[in-house]
C-alpha cells in the first residue's frame, strides 16, 4: 500500500495528448523530484487536467508522508530519531506496519533480509570514500550491531536492545 502510493513526480506540467484521431484526448500531468534518496516521477493520464493534477499531488502528498516517517537522509524523521535515540515513543502507525512487514520477511528469509544492516552499509560507505576494504575488526563491530531479533515494535514503542543499532527501509518503505 505504501509503496504503489511512494513512487510519485515533481516538475509539474500538464499537456494534451491524443491518440490516433480519438476525440476523447487525454490530459497528461507528471512531476518530478527527488525523494528517499532517488530520484522519483509520476506521470497520470486522465481526460480531466485537474484530476490528473490533483491524483499526482496526492501521490507527492503520500511520498512527503513517507519521507518524514521513513527517511534516512531527514534528521527529523521517525527512522533518524529511532536511530540516534535508540527508541521511539507513540510511533506513527504506518512506520510500525512497515516495521512489522520488515520483520516477518527477515523471519522468512532466515535473516537474509534484515533492516538492521545499516551499521555495515554505513561501514562499506565510509571505507569506499577512501577506496579501502573494511577490516575484520571493523566489520565484526558492525556485525555486532546487526540483528532483527533484536528490535521491539509495538503500536507504543520501537526499540532497540543493543546498542548502537541503525535501521534501513530503504529495500522495503
Amino acid at each position: 500500500r505504501l509503496a504503489v502510493r511512494l513512487w510519485g513526480v515533481l516538475a509539474g506540467e500538464a499537456v494534451r495528448w491524443g491518440g490516433g484521431g480519438q476525440d476523447n484526448a487525454l490530459a497528461k500531468f507528471t512531476r518530478s523530484t527527488v525523494a528517499l534518496g532517488t530520484d522519483v516521477r509520476v506521470t497520470v493520464f486522465h481526460e480531466d487536467a485537474l484530476v490528473a493534477e490533483m491524483a499526482v499531488a496526492s501521490a507527492f502528498a503520500a511520498i512527503e508522508r513517507v519521507e518524514s516517517l521513513m527517511s534516512l537522509y531527514r534528521p527529523d524523521s521517525e527512522l533518524s530519531r529511532l536511530n540516534r535515540r535508540g527508541e521511539l515513543e507513540n510511533p506513527h502507525p504506518d512506520l510500525v506496519e512497515v516495521l512489522r512487514a520488515a520483520m516477518r520477511l527477515s523471519e522468512q528469509t532466515g535473516g537474509a533480509f534484515d533492516v538492521t544492516v545499516q551499521p555495515l552499509w554505513e561501514l562499506y560507505s565510509q571505507c569506499a570514500k577512501v577506496g579501502v576494504q573494511p577490516s575484520e575488526s571493523d566489520l565484526r563491530k558492525a556485525r555486532g550491531k546487526v540483528d532483527w531479533c533484536q528490535v521491539d515494535v509495538s503500536e507504543k514503542r520501537i526499540h532497540y536492545r543493543r546498542a548502537d543499532m541503525r535501521i534501513t527501509l530503504n529495500g522495503i518503505a
